[in-house]
Parts: structure tokens; C-alpha cells; sequence
């Protein structure tokens, strides 16, 4: 009897035809925010030239300065420009700093992923004894005070609970600094020092919901 050949080609991997239909599917998603974005941001009452001059701003100054920012052209050139300039990089000029927005963002890299590491321990470091606890002892004081205190870690607003605890920490008891930020790699007790209240902060109703 004859036996069947083996197959040239080698099986896909299940791992890279999840990771392949997973890219695929992010296109369209990616595109779809964009368009949202962009057509949000035109449709906002208000115009942006009203942010950039004067008040005493004439006509013709209004129209050279849409014309510099190309908000006088269709609003189709004006989203295939600035995907394309997104896809490259480009995300323009910022109109606060005046600089690119680019390095404004690199400029707050750093601290964003020390913060959010910061405020995963604090998470973890909070949660994960707590609900153990409360597991272990189950329908009991414990249990009943943890659940509270993680419906209250859910419910209370991370700016109103920020404002709360530099009020006591920073400006009545003067323990920590209230804002600022220093490399820990750098500086790292005053690099911790100025994480501690942020990081317990967001942290907080991460742990909540870990709980």
C-alpha cells in the first residue's frame, strides 16, 4: 500500500497564529480610534486659532495661521496629513510648550514608569495579604472590614484621595514633599520620598480591586 508523503511545510505554531490574528484584528481597531480621535477633536466647539491669539487678533491673522496649521484644507487632506505624520512619529508642535510634542512626551516617560511600577507594588503589597486574610477567615470581622475597605478603595475618586493625603502628610505633618519628582536611580531617598504619596494613591484602588 502506498503511504501518504509528508507535508513540505511545517505546522504553524499555535502561539504565532494567535499573535498573527491578534495583529491583524489591531489594525482595524487602531484605525478606527484614530478616525475618532481626529474627527472628535474637529467637530469640539471651539476653534484652536482663539488659544493662539490674541484677542485683538484681526481676520487675516486668523486665516494665516489656519492656513500654517492647514485647518483650511478638506477635512479628508487634513486626516490623511496627520495619520500619516502619526505613522512617522510626527505628532507636531505642542501649543503650550511650542516644542515637540514628541519630547514632551519623553520628558514624562520616566517618571510615568516609576510611578506605575510604584503603584503596582503598593498594590500588590496591600492586596495580596489582605485577601488572603480575608479568604482564610471568611464571613468573619476581618473578611467584612477588608470588603469595606476595598468598596471604599473603589469608590473613592484617586484626585480626591490624593488632595486628602497631602493635606495631611505634606502640608500638616510635612513628611513628604507634595510634588516634584527625582530619578531614585540618581537620588534615592529623595527620589522615593516624592513617589510614596502618588504611588499610595493610585495604588490604593488597585489594591481594591486585586482584594
Amino acid at each position: 500500500p502506498s503511504c501518504p508523503l509528508p507535508s513540505s511545510s511545517p505546522p504553524r505554531s499555535p502561539v504565532l497564529t494567535y499573535a498573527t490574528r491578534q495583529f491583524l484584528q489591531l489594525i482595524p481597531t487602531v484605525l478606527l480610534i484614530a478616525v475618532l480621535a481626529f474627527f472628535i477633536l474637529r467637530v469640539a466647539p471651539g476653534d484652536p486659532t482663539a488659544l493662539l491669539l490674541p484677542q485683538d487678533a484681526t481676520a487675516e491673522d486668523i486665516a494665516r495661521l489656519r492656513q500654517q496649521l492647514g485647518l483650511d484644507r478638506p477635512l479628508a487632506v487634513q486626516f490623511v496629513t496627520w495619520f500619516g505624520s502619526m505613522l512617522r512619529g510626527d505628532l507636531g508642535t505642542s501649543f503650550y510648550t511650542r516644542g515637540p510634542v514628541v519630547d514632551v512626551i519623553a520628558q514624562r516617560i520616566v517618571p510615568t514608569i516609576w510611578l506605575a511600577a510604584a503603584s503596582q507594588l503598593v498594590a500588590v503589597l496591600i492586596a495580596i495579604p489582605l485577601g488572603v486574610l480575608a479568604a482564610l477567615r471568611q464571613n468573619g470581622w476581618f473578611d467584612r472590614g477588608v470588603t469595606v475597605v476595598a468598596l471604599g478603595g473603589v469608590a473613592i475618586p484617586n484626585f480626591w484621595l490624593g488632595m486628602l493625603l497631602v493635606l495631611l502628610v505634606s502640608v500638616e505633618l510635612r513628611w513628604l514633599p507634595s510634588q516634584g519628582f527625582v530619578d531614585p536611580l540618581v537620588d534615592p531617598v529623595q527620589g522615593l520620598r516624592r513617589l510614596v504619596l502618588p504611588a499610595i494613591t493610585l495604588g490604593f484602588a488597585q489594591a481594591a480591586l486585586i482584594t
